[in-house]
């Protein structure tokens, strides 16, 4: 019941930190239309047919530019990028969009305060996700997490070595990236030493947050930023990276989930800080202007691949073959699922899970905890609600095998069998190419028990994931349509 009640108060903190200012890009979207404003993502270029793009009556935020009124140039932003304009009575003209309202500073704290939310949040549940650890990877030693954190800036720099022409020039970068590690590390450092949180392997209490994810979601970013332009793999890979630094540091024993995802969160923010403080020093000096491209909408290309960690339970009471009585707590899963979206909202995917549940006051029963892993594959499904927020869903079926179970010699289940999976999600595009997502699930385990009055399992779980958003065909958020020969002065 502890698990259950953490993964809810999980779960609403992190609906509080996406949702929000999901409904208010969703509110601002809706006045933009009703008022004739050019509407959708904040960091894509578009055409939107059908819809007049008059002159607005404020300035508003792009990466792109400013918008003004009546089509009249305005001075330059903060950040030292050129205003853009919008003449009169011209409709489907490509314009840089922007949302009414919005600050490039509520940009930057969508992007990583939902990752620190979470990891404030999940902290009373560290030891449920340690109990994964210790049930399928106990010995569990590898150092590359050591070298893993800095591989995205090592890929920066031998760019920019190479005269790879990238956002930034090396003046500007290297200050840029200065500000980001000054940032990170005195946020980490100063919680690190604050909070005093103990490592799981008891080694210090230097636990809160993960220094190594976010350093490696520092470098993430720093290029995306500076070579996102160039593919939308520049963003998937690194971000690939650095979320597998981060499980590699809780593989390790060296943290917990809350640690890791507090130090995502904190390397994201950092860097977009950093980046927005040396654009106002530099303001037009040594920057290249670069057209958003068009996959570079969380939801406009819903293919994923990530990582899902969440509670479980196993609902009722059971009876055994002499009739003890025998409980499951509610316990904890943890895994790899992705999908490729083949046309629109509609994609083929799969998932790995381990999941682990203690067993309930049975002395009698000879195994503490049931540990189970699961392969599932089958249909997924997407649909765009609002900028960076979609609905999905999946079904699927696949292979279960579970730890051995007895009472009194006896085996209490099939240890490998077939099950079936159904869930929904709610997800979230915190940046191009990274998001999060929540979801709820179902498993059917016909012929799970043996030697029990009955041999049907059900196991319903939730929780959230974090994935790398890829390529494929979705349907856009902003019902429009891009054309990959448009560009922005």
């Amino acid at each position: 019941m502890a698990r259950m009640k953490v993964g809810i108060f999980f779960l609403l903190s992190v609906c509080l930190g996406c949702l929000v200012p999901s409904v208010a890009f969703a509110f601002s979207d809706f006045v933009g239309t009703r008022k004739g404003f050019v509407s959708g993502g904040s960091d894509a270029l578009g055409v939107v047919p059908g819809r007049k793009q008059t002159a607005l009556s404020r300035d508003c935020w792009s990466d792109s530019g400013l918008v003004t009124p009546g089509g009249v140039p305005s001075q330059v932003i903060p950040g030292g990028v050129p205003s853009q304009v919008i003449p009169r009575g011209v409709s489907s003209q490509v314009v840089p969009r922007c949302i009414p309202g919005q600050s490039r500073l509520f940009d930057m704290g969508f992007a990583g305060m939902p990752l620190v939310v979470a990891g404030f949040s999940v902290k009373s549940g560290d030891e449920a996700f340690r109990g994964l650890r210790e049930g399928f990877l106990p010995d569990f030693r590898n150092p590359v997490d050591d070298y893993l954190q800095y591989l995205p800036a090592a890929v920066m720099l031998g760019l920019k070595a190479g005269g790879v022409e990238s956002r930034s020039s090396w003046g500007r970068m290297l200050v840029s990236d200065a500000f980001s590690v000054l940032l990170m590390s005195g946020v980490v450092n100063g919680l690190k030493y604050g909070l005093q949180e103990l490592r799981p392997d008891a080694s210090n209490r230097r636990s809160f947050p993960s220094g190594h994810t976010a350093t490696a979601f520092m470098t993430a970013t720093m290029l995306v930023n500076e070579y996102g332009h160039k593919s939308p793999w520049v963003g998937v890979g690194a971000y690939t990276v650095a979320s597998a630094t981060g499980l590699m540091r809780v593989a390790n024993n060296k943290h917990w989930i809350s640690d890791v995802l507090a130090g995502a969160g904190i390397g994201i923010l950092s860097t977009e800080l950093g980046y927005y403080l040396a654009d106002l020093i530099f303001k037009e000096k040594g920057i290249r202007h670069f057209p958003s491209r068009p996959d570079s909408l969380g939801f406009d290309t819903p293919s994923f691949l990530g990582l899902h960690m969440g509670f479980v339970d196993l609902p009722g009471r059971y009876r055994a073959w002499n009739g003890d009585r025998i409980r499951f707590s509610s316990g904890s899963s943890l895994g790899v699922e992705g999908a490729w979206f083949f046309r629109s909202g509609i994609g083929i995917g799969g998932r790995f899970n381990m999941a682990d549940f203690p067993v309930d006051g049975q002395d009698r029963v000879e195994e503490e905890r049931l540990d189970m892993l699961s392969v599932y594959a089958g249909a997924y499904f997407a649909y765009p609600l609002v900028p960076r927020l979609a609905l999905g869903g999946n079904v699927s079926a696949g292979y279960v095998h579970a730890s051995d179970l007895q009472l009194s010699g006896v085996p209490l289940l099939n240890r490998d069998f077939f099950g079936f999976n159904a869930g929904l999600s709610l997800s979230f595009s915190l940046k191009a190419h990274f998001g999060m997502r929540l979801y709820a699930s179902c498993e059917l385990l016909p012929g799970f028990w043996e030697h029990m009055n009955r041999n049907t399992a059900w196991i319903l779980g939730f929780g959230g994931a974090f994935h790398v958003l890829l390529g494929g065909k979705g349907k856009s958020s902003n019902r429009g349509k891009h054309d990959p020969a448009e560009t922005c002065p």
